[in-house]
């Protein structure tokens, strides 16, 4: 008897992730996981490139445990200096400039895990919390130096470069006549050795909230920001800064109409044509200036745990860390997931173009990450490891972590009607940039959900198809992976396993759907 099949097709998977709504009711682009994918122009899958390894031992001292902050400084005489802020075997927290050896240029006074390096005025500014920032021009490492005639701040949590001056929020611990966990500070223009009393405000003093980050409508650290406007964050509000100080003048403090602020400063990035988007208590928001909203309800459980999927580590949420790249654009971040242990090993890559989420997982965890930028080089991404003593890059085209495969994984909703029992012939995955000699195994769980059935097959790349479509090169273009699953049930889902370098074009699941039947009465 001749087989009444049908196809279903997937060929576009441009909505990523989403694992909030019912299965049944996902978007045709939709998909229930996607592990170390990123999703490519055309609408394909394509696994995350690689991570290797650029600065190790000998190169770094053996007394680095990790590596928590990353940033170059480019000087006005063309010297590019690379600096490193590291957490030491001691527990001591040091400054080094990467040469081969690296070079220490002094130690911290407090270690400070959210430590942030600002580019301004030819030299680089460090917060250490509540301890006077420190500044390096390369080869020298003080603190602030102090105007005789001005004021210094006894610290900052959160600092940042807007209308070319020097901004301090969370200034300190306890509340003083100026300084606090709600305290805005400004220096003079062009100056960070004078802060001024009278460059100061209180944002919502003593709400029992504190100054969790800030941030301004620009990339770049330095400069004047092409937007007067400073974004304020506390632990559940937000707060617009407008304008600056100077002479009679003070910017106006206003409250953003939403109950987000920010759980994490370092995750805080501005996003041109979109916005700025930062970690909250309610998952992933943006806010354009105006409107504030949470973009990662798809990708809810990645957040807070849910069925197979573990939360964040609360515990340390705070050092997450955010970075973007520039091919493709993606917005990074980098968490905790791993209860009991700070390193950042949940990387959530966003993807500016599509607005759509995917999560990306790394063999090392992180201390950090950043958009490295330096004239006459295309930008780069780097991150710093976590209880390693490495830097690595990231998004640069490399194929493998360190010479090992990228293991991948993707699930597909379910097909058919729900609660309907399908005959389901074969399946067909169609891939290209692939190798020959690659495993691809499919998992097909089959219904009833009270005791499912489990089709698990293993295939081989037998070509390799390392061309893009458009090249001319039909030989080598595409590869296509048959399995027989010859099964009856109500698919569940269908799920793609391996490693190594694939972009998957699309699925295809060859099936006939049964005629309704009456159930028994039991």
């Amino acid at each position: 008897m001749p087989e009444n099949l049908k196809p279903i097709t997937k060929a576009d998977f441009s909505s990523g992730i989403n694992v909030t709504s019912s299965p049944w009711k996902l978007k045709p682009t939709e998909l229930l996981r996607a592990t170390n994918f990123i999703l490519s122009q055309d609408g394909s899958l394509s696994t995350r490139d690689g991570a290797v390894t650029v600065e190790q031992a000998p190169q770094i001292p053996a007394t680095v445990s990790s590596i928590i902050a990353l940033q170059s400084l480019a000087r006005t005489d063309g010297t590019v200096f690379r600096f490193r802020i590291t957490q030491e075997l001691d527990g001591t927290q040091k400054l080094y400039r990467s040469d081969t050896p690296w070079q220490l240029l002094g130690t911290f006074d407090l270690t400070y895990d959210n430590a942030m390096l600002l580019n301004f005025l030819n030299q680089t500014l460090i917060t250490d919390g509540y301890h006077v920032p420190y500044v390096t021009d390369g080869t020298t490492f003080t603190i602030f130096p102090t105007d005789p005639a001005a004021d210094m701040i006894p610290g900052a949590k959160w600092m940042v470069i807007h209308q070319n001056a020097v901004w301090a929020w969370n200034t300190a611990a306890t509340t003083s006549t100026y300084d606090g966990p709600s305290s805005i500070r400004q220096s003079d223009v062009e100056n960070f050795h004078s802060w001024p009393v009278g460059n100061q405000l209180f944002v919502a003093k003593d709400d029992g909230q504190s100054g969790t980050g800030m941030g301004v409508f620009t990339i770049a650290e330095a400069g004047i920001s092409p937007d007067n406007v400073l974004m304020l964050f506390k632990d559940f509000s937000t707060y617009q800064c407008s304008g600056a100080f100077g002479g009679s003048a003070a910017p106006v403090i206003t409250q953003v109409k939403t109950d987000m602020g920010c759980i994490a400063g370092r995750s805080i990035q501005f996003i041109p044509n979109f916005g700025m988007v930062r970690l909250t208590h309610r998952g992933f928001a943006l806010i354009d200036g105006l409107n504030d909203q949470v973009i990662s309800d798809p990708i809810r459980a990645y957040n807070f745990g849910r069925d197979d999927i573990p939360g964040l580590n609360y515990a340390s949420v705070g050092l997450s860390v955010a970075t973007q790249t520039q091919n493709p654009p993606l917005y990074i971040c980098a968490c905790p997931s791993t209860q009991g242990s700070p390193g950042l090993d949940r990387m959530f890559i966003f993807d500016v173009t599509r607005k759509a989420w995917t999560v990306c997982t790394f063999p090392l965890a992180w201390a950090t990450c950043n958009l490295i930028l330096e004239p006459g080089v295309l930008p780069s991404t780097q991150v710093g490891l976590f209880n390693r003593a490495g830097v690595q890059r990231i998004f640069a085209g490399d194929e493998r972590d360190d010479g090992v495969k990228v293991d991948w994984r993707v699930r597909f909703p379910p097909v058919a009607n729900p609660m309907q029992r399908t005959y389901v012939r074969r399946f067909l995955a169609e891939f290209f940039h692939i190798y020959q000699g690659q495993d691809v195994t499919a998992e097909f769980v089959l219904g009833p959900a009270r005791s499912p059935q489990r089709v698990t097959q293993t295939k081989r790349v037998t070509i390799s198809a390392n061309a893009y479509p458009g090249s001319g090169l039909s030989d080598a273009v595409e590869d296509e992976l048959y399995f027989d699953v010859g099964r009856t049930g109500e698919v569940l889902w269908t799920e793609l396993t391996g490693s190594g370098c694939v972009t998957l074009r699309g699925v295809m699941w060859q099936l006939s759907q049964k005629q309704l039947t009456r159930p028994m009465r039991i």
